[in-house]
């Protein structure tokens, strides 16, 4: 299939390199398992405030807010990452029980599966904003939002969607990843 506009495209990447499973167990299948999940989840999130470009009024401060909104499953794994500093810039993680409780400063709100209902609100409302949107549910960078997190049986990736991040006015730098692209359904033809 021919992509006719690859700007327009929803990326997936797979970090497969650098996270693969050493048991070779498909991802929730045990305690540990989830654990290990949301471990990469936390370095994938670390590694994004690195490589996604922010307009400069969007980080002014030296602090970088990742705020969590709902339940996830394994919660010391993005409590590891606060205080540690990316480009001069110190991760600062806080959890929101609900969408009215959300920072106004967050740079990245990471939405985890119990709020998956919410995500069309969350899109509506942050969607020209600069602030990634990532999901960890299914289909929520189809959806609007900015990434989500894709689970196989070897690896965490990473959909990206290409046209979100624009209109928040972010860059991502795609180089040094295995990227496969989706077409959009209008490239379907649906």
């Amino acid at each position: 299939m021919r992509i006719v506009n690859l700007q327009k495209s929803i990326f997936i990447l797979m970090l497969a390199s650098a996270l693969s499973f050493s048991n070779g167990l498909f991802a929730g299948e045990s305690e540990l398992d989830t654990q290990w999940e949301y471990e990469q989840k936390a370095k994938i999130i670390k590694y994004l405030v690195g490589k996604v470009v922010w307009p400069k009024t969007a980080v002014e401060s030296e602090t970088f807010n990742i705020c969590v909104l709902g339940n996830l499953e394994y919660k010391k794994a993005i409590d590891a990452i606060n205080g540690e500093t990316i480009n001069n810039h110190k991760i600062l993680v806080s959890k929101s029980p609900s969408i009215n409780k959300l920072s106004e400063n967050c740079q990245i709100i990471y939405i985890a599966k119990s709020e998956a209902d919410k995500a069309n609100k969350l899109i509506s409302s942050y969607s020209s904003k600069p602030v990634l949107l990532l999901g960890d549910m299914d289909n929520f960078a189809l959806a609007g939002g900015g990434m989500n997190f894709i689970i196989t049986k070897e690896s965490i990736g990473l959909t990206i969607n290409n046209e979100a991040l624009k209109k928040s006015n972010l860059q991502f730098d795609m180089k040094g990843f295995q990227i496969t692209v989706v077409p959009q359904e209008t490239d379907l033809g649906k």
